[in-house]
């Protein structure tokens, strides 16, 4: 199983994928909030959104800031947003165990649709 990166899936990549036998994961739920925000915004944006079978990303693309000029800001932005949305996961897992909802890791949910 592979995650697609920025939900960037170009035909090379998916003809590739297909001739190796893996499955393309994309996410469902993202933090859409341009800004930095607070954990009780993030909270609110993702459990809003939240319902059985969705895929949840919270990666930074702090990665992305490592090759921006130190001056661009950029990755002081992606560790702030890293930061608020850590501090806000223990809410959205919260918030989705008071749904009904539980957390698996992908492999336990392709299974579980394959079942």
């Amino acid at each position: 199983m592979v995650p697609s990166p920025r939900g960037a899936l170009p035909g090379a990549a998916l003809r590739i994928a297909a001739e190796l036998g893996y499955d393309i994961a994309i996410w469902s739920v993202s933090r859409t909030l341009p800004e930095v925000g607070t954990p009780a915004r993030i909270t609110q944006e993702l459990t809003g959104r939240l319902e059985p079978g969705a895929i949840v990303d919270l990666h930074d693309s702090i990665g992305r800031g490592n090759f921006m000029p130190p001056f661009s800001g950029l990755r002081d932005e992606l560790a702030a947003k890293r930061e608020v949305e850590v501090v806000a996961l223990p809410d959205v897992l919260s918030a989705a165990t008071s749904a009904g909802l539980g957390s698996v890791t992908l492999s336990e949910l392709v299974r579980s649709r394959n079942d």
